[in-house]
């Protein structure tokens, strides 16, 4: 589409209720994307958009692909069980900025881009 798509985090950041659901859109329906993120910020051009997310000391940590829905939004309910400890887990206390990634094939150039980030830190 070339248009820029926006995320957003509903439900609490609470680690102990699990009901954070992250959402970016407008995309392109049918196209697969990811949510990732990191410790830090950034400001660094990538395909079509700006990588907004940074690794700094814990690295880069990415949720499972998904597609598109056909409305042009992509939605992930954060599941903290399935984290793995280490690194990339969502812990009480933690600060992490989150970005999505999605396939843009009709926007030509590099076909893929970026939505805004979010900083979200993270409680009981």
């Amino acid at each position: 589409t070339g248009e820029p798509a926006i995320i957003s985090a509903s439900g609490s950041l609470s680690v102990g209720a699990a009901d954070l659901i992250l959402r970016a859109g407008p995309m392109p329906a049918g196209q697969s994307g990811l949510f990732y993120y990191g410790p830090d910020t950034a400001a660094v051009p990538f395909g079509n958009g700006t990588r907004c997310v940074a690794a700094g000391s814990l690295g880069l940590h990415r949720f499972p692909p998904r597609a598109v829905t056909s409305g042009g939004e992509l939605i992930e309910f954060v599941d903290y069980d399935s984290m793995a400890p280490g690194p990339g887990q969502i812990l009480p206390g933690s600060t992490w900025n989150m970005q999505c990634w999605y396939r843009d094939p009709g926007a030509g150039g590099a076909f893929f881009d970026l939505s805004d980030a979010v900083s979200l830190t993270f409680d009981l």
